[in-house]
């Protein structure tokens, strides 16, 4: 699988993004992926540019704590949103309350100040991509990237002041720096003292980079919720997120848990939606036939007749999320 793909398949349904706003100060909480646009949201989760900077044209404080624990994803999203910062009139003070990785940086560097929290990491690498053509396509988005790879240690170099020669180094060998370190190397102001008022919960996958720490290579710990339903399963939904979704089936299982549900109805547009345990009850599949008046006076009822389930859609599903990997 390719590693935006995997970082983004990883890490589907476990963020969250929300903001709160008081009289004098807002706060944003960017507790999950970054995506480019609502369609990639839907389908992996995350934030995507056009959501986060509708928050924030809503924020007229004159300062914005950004709290970040984000594992990345898609660049050219990520500097949107950088952009967006930059060019609100408010103070903004961010936070890395866990990791900010990857695409998070670059929304971190649109801060007026950062801060660490004392356990966090700062990382930066050379800018991901998916290319799908011949030859020539793939020479192109090879020279993009390395239009994109400048951009990134430049935009990094003007936040740390240091030696841009130095810092495309660092994203050669994919680099994650400690809290001391990033504050060392310019990346961030100062370490938060520890204080309780925010906490990085969100437990990240990131098997997608070739030197993540070790603590963060694997998935969330056994004793996390386990599923109550399976692929295949019939779903409705008591309040659903979309008027138009009714019923579905589930064609797959994420992390924590969430599922992937092809809608019913909408199966020619290509995608699921992603509900929770909580969120879905299961569709009976069990269709009794009708009692005749004598079995009915006997006492006795017909044997329920289990109606078939639709393996070909199934099926045509599941060969859809393979071609995704």
């Amino acid at each position: 699988m390719k590693p935006l793909l995997k970082l983004l398949a990883e890490n589907r349904g476990r963020g969250q993004f929300r903001a709160e706003s008081g009289a004098d100060q807002a706060t944003i909480y960017l507790y999950d992926t970054i995506v480019s646009d609502a369609e990639t949201a839907e389908w992996y989760g995350g934030v995507d540019p056009l959501t986060f900077a509708k928050v924030l044209v809503g924020i007229n404080t004159p300062v914005i704590h950004l709290r970040i624990n984000s594992p990345g994803g898609d660049v050219f999203a990520a500097q949107a949103m950088a952009q967006a910062l930059r060019e609100h009139p408010a103070r903004v003070v961010a936070h890395i309350d866990g990791y900010a990785a990857s695409a998070a940086t670059e929304v971190a560097v649109a801060a007026d100040e950062v801060i660490m929290a004392p356990g966090a990491m700062y990382m930066i690498h050379n800018a991901w991509t998916i290319a799908i053509g011949n030859k020539s396509d793939f020479l192109d988005t090879a020279a993009l990237l390395e239009k994109v790879d400048i951009t990134l240690a430049q935009a990094y170099a003007d936040r740390t002041g240091g030696d841009i020669k130095q810092i495309t180094e660092w994203m050669d060998a994919e680099t994650w720096f400690t809290a001391q370190e990033s504050v060392d190397a310019g990346f961030a102001d100062s370490i938060a003292e520890t204080s309780g008022k925010a906490s990085a919960t969100t437990t990240w996958n990131l098997s997608a980079y070739s030197r993540a720490p070790a603590q963060a290579l694997v998935a969330p710990p056994a004793n996390a919720l386990k599923p109550r339903f399976d692929i295949g399963d019939r779903v409705s939904f008591p309040s659903p997120h979309d008027p138009a979704h009714s019923t579905g089936e589930i064609v797959s299982v994420s992390a924590e848990p969430v599922y992937g549900v092809a809608i019913d109805g909408m199966e020619d547009m290509g995608m699921h939606r992603w509900y929770t345990d909580s969120e879905m009850v299961m569709v009976d599949e069990e269709k009794p036939e009708e009692t005749s008046e004598e079995d009915a006076a006997n006492g006795k009822k017909k044997k329920p007749m289990k109606m078939q389930n639709n393996t070909d859609h199934l099926k045509r599903r599941l060969a859809l999320i393979a071609a995704s990997a």
